[in-house]
């Protein structure tokens, strides 16, 4: 049982705590601390709660900022409170997609571009690598071959940046579809 307990990531934790927790007290009573510990915190305690002499300017520039403080706190978390609840468009869901003869996977920048373009393999999900298959061609082509299980996907006209151009018009088009769709959803209710 206790084995089982000390393999678990938490158990082990609190255990080990409940044990330097007891090995301290004993220490301390062994050592003889305790009356020295009592005195220490009882200072600690006579400190904090002692009156001092403050000026009134000096409090209200402290409750200044801590007001202050307060509200920036305050600010900060409602604005991620809003962020978290926004009405988020229906495209920021759509980050893959069939291209060329290849699965290709996407996320989204904080200009709400498409960023990270991967091509992935449709037979083993492996990722797939560009290879510029032009050879004495006068136009550059390119074709994306999974090494892993050996798939070819449509071999593409023009270098790999056409490619990325071609593939983010595609995903534009869909997300464009997305927002009207769901722009007639919510006219609809």
């Amino acid at each position: 049982m206790i084995k089982a307990l000390w393999n678990d990531p938490v158990w082990s934790k609190v255990i080990a705590t409940v044990l330097i927790g007891v090995f301290t007290l004993i220490g301390t009573l062994l050592l003889g601390l305790w009356p020295l510990l009592i005195s220490a915190l009882l200072g600690a305690w006579n400190w904090i709660i002692s009156d001092i002499k403050l000026p009134l300017w000096f409090f209200m520039l402290l409750l200044g900022a801590a007001g202050f403080l307060f509200l920036a706190i305050f600010s900060n978390a409602l604005e991620n409170y809003r962020l978290k609840h926004k009405d988020t468009p229906p495209w920021k869901d759509y980050t893959s997609e069939h291209f060329f003869g290849a699965r290709f996977e996407w996320q989204w920048s904080h200009n709400n571009t498409p960023k990270n373009l991967l091509p992935l393999c449709l037979q083993c999900d492996a990722i797939m690598t560009k290879y510029d298959t032009s050879a004495y061609m006068v136009s550059p082509t390119l074709q994306l071959i999974c090494e892993n299980c050996g798939y070819k996907g449509v071999e593409i006209e023009g270098t790999e940046t056409d490619l990325n151009r071609k593939i983010l018009i595609q995903v534009e088009l869909r997300m464009r579809q997305l927002n009207k769709g769901h722009q007639h959803h919510k006219e609809g209710n």
